[in-house]
């Protein structure tokens, strides 16, 4: 018999005590101009920051105020959110994936250089996955290219980094529902080049204001997501859910969605609101950077005792926070169920990352067998050690 789900498949970096102050900026409605200034002053350097409502507002943003040529290209790691492609072909440009190493997570710097064509303009690269690799190889092939370098730090954020940095041209943020220190919506960019600044800030102000009704509408969907994810309820909540609406995965993923692709440019061109934007500024100053020091000793952990059988994309970059804890099956949909057994909620998707085209090889073979793992701080040392136990024996070769 199996034992009931217990362990949900990702748990909400956020508190109730910062939920109760979220809503309560909806209903007193902060000051925009100052709670602005505040924010973006958090930042190196201040005034390259851009508060957005989501990362995919300031690439939006971004696309809008550069000068390209139609038909301009934009390179992008191979395994990326597919938003990122499609905004580049909503303002007329194309993008290109380049393959990356599947246990790294890294560019090879002459598979990118390989990729340049004339019509090559930038190079959106990704961090994924909580894994952080440095920028040194990649940037002097893109200022040889004269390519704009865009480092998109939304998976890899670790609560105190706050600086563009000498190497990228670009910086992308995200505090999104399942993002490190969440505010259930909400993004940042940092630009390196004031003049494009300027143009991204005036193309901001033409867009209308996240009303607080909508915030608060995420924040109270992202109370109901802490309160499920909690071991004592999540087997209340899968039962029930499986109960009415035939499939509890559904129901997950339908709490923790973004945007579909019909409504994306509708969505995302919309300024944050003043709650939004005081949230931010709350979590940005108070967050607890141990939060991720022990999620990093959760995946570490967890990864120290799969057995060698096990593949970990990314399980070999430099520097890791486990944000997600990828592996990439032999028989997906059996470790799914093995976890599932042994009351684990594995998935298969608990992102939003796709291998954005089939011809890169290492990327499109990794997420076609992708499986998620529960790796974070509240799950105990024998919770973690269990999951290895079950993803060792459902990994183990056939005789």
């Amino acid at each position: 018999m199996s034992i009931p789900l217990r362990i949900a498949r990702k748990r909400l970096d956020v508190g109730a005590a910062d939920l109760v102050v979220a809503l309560g900026y909806c209903l007193r409605r902060p000051s925009r101009g100052p709670t602005l200034a505040a924010l973006e002053q958090l930042w190196t350097p201040a005034d390259a920051a851009l508060a957005c409502l989501s990362a995919r507002s300031g690439f939006d943003l971004l696309l809008d105020a550069v000068d390209w040529p139609p038909g301009s290209e934009v390179l992008f790691s191979a395994i990326t959110i597919p938003h990122l492609a499609t905004l580049v072909r909503a303002h007329g440009y194309v993008p290109v994936a380049v393959d990356l190493d599947p246990d790294t997570l890294a560019l090879d710097p002459d598979d990118v250089r390989a990729a340049c064509t004339p019509r090559t303009r930038a190079l959106v690269h990704a961090q994924l996955l909580g894994a952080r690799a440095d920028l040194d190889d990649l940037a002097p092939v893109t200022r040889e290219a004269g390519l704009m370098l865009v480092d998109d730090r939304a998976e890899c954020y670790d609560g105190t980094d706050r600086d563009l940095g000498p190497l990228a041209d670009i910086a992308l943020y995200s505090w999104g529902t399942i993002k490190t220190a969440t505010c259930l919506g909400g993004g940042l960019v940092l630009v390196g080049d004031r003049d494009l600044a300027a143009r991204m800030r005036v193309r901001q102000r033409s867009w209308p204001v996240q009303s607080s009704r909508s915030y608060g509408a995420k924040l109270v969907r992202g109370a109901l997501m802490v309160l499920i994810g909690q071991a004592a309820v999540y087997p209340t909540f899968v039962r029930l859910a499986d109960r009415w609406a035939g499939d509890y995965d559904r129901v997950v993923r339908t709490l923790s969605r973004g945007y579909a692709d019909a409504e994306l440019l509708a969505r995302i061109r919309v300024r944050p609101s003043c709650a939004l934007l005081a949230v931010m500024l709350h979590r940005l100053r108070r967050y607890d950077p141990g939060r991720v020091r022990d999620r990093r000793r959760a995946g570490a952990l967890l990864a120290a005792a799969l057995s060698p059988d096990v593949v970990q994309l990314g399980g070999r970059a430099p520097r890791h926070t486990y944000w997600l804890f990828p592996v990439v099956s032999r028989d997906p949909d059996a470790l799914v169920a093995a976890g599932r057994v042994g009351g684990f909620d594995l998935t298969r998707g608990s992102s939003t990352l796709v291998a954005l085209d089939p011809r890169c090889r290492r990327a499109a073979a990794a997420m076609e067998c992708i499986v998620y793992l529960p790796a974070y701080a509240g799950m105990t040392d024998a919770d973690l050690h269990r999951l290895a136990q079950v993803v060792n024996a459902a990994e183990a070769p056939v005789p």
